[in-house]
C-alpha cells in the first residue's frame, strides 16, 4: 500500500514540475516578445550565439558581430515603429468605416469591445 502511494506522489510531483516548467517558459517568452524589439530581438540574440559557436569566432570577430547585431537591431526598431504607426492608422480607418454602417447601440457595443481589447492590440504591436 505504501509503495503505490509513493509512486503516485512521485508521478504527481513530476507532473507538477512539468506544468510549472511549461507555464514558466510560456510566460518568459511571452514577456520577452512584448519587450522592445520583440521577436526580432530574440531572434538576433539566438542567431548571434549560434554563429559565435558554430563559426568558432575569435574575440575580435565576436565584437564585430555584436556591432553588426546592434546596428541591425536599430534598423529593425525603426522599421517596427513605422509599421506600428501604419497598423494603428489601418485599425482607426477600419473602425471609422465600420461605425458608418452601425446603429447607435452597435457603436456603443463596439466601443466597449475596443476598450476591453485595446490592450491586446497594443500587446500584439509590442508597445
Amino acid at each position: 500500500m505504501k509503495r503505490p502511494m509513493a509512486l503516485l506522489l512521485i508521478g504527481l510531483l513530476f507532473l507538477c514540475g512539468a506544468v510549472v516548467g511549461i507555464v514558466g517558459t510560456h510566460l518568459y517568452y511571452g514577456h520577452r516578445l512584448r519587450q522592445p524589439g520583440g521577436l526580432a530581438d530574440l531572434a538576433l540574440q539566438v542567431e548571434s550565439r549560434r554563429l559565435t559557436r558554430q563559426l568558432d569566432l575569435r574575440p575580435d570577430q565576436q565584437e564585430a558581430l555584436a556591432a553588426i547585431v546592434a546596428d541591425t537591431r536599430e534598423e529593425i526598431t525603426g522599421i517596427r515603429h513605422d509599421v506600428v504607426g501604419r497598423l494603428r492608422t489601418l485599425r482607426d480607418r477600419a473602425t471609422v468605416r465600420l461605425e458608418a454602417v452601425l446603429d447607435a447601440e452597435q457603436k456603443e457595443k463596439l466601443h466597449r469591445l475596443r476598450r476591453g481589447r485595446g490592450r491586446a492590440f497594443e500587446d500584439f504591436l509590442g508597445e
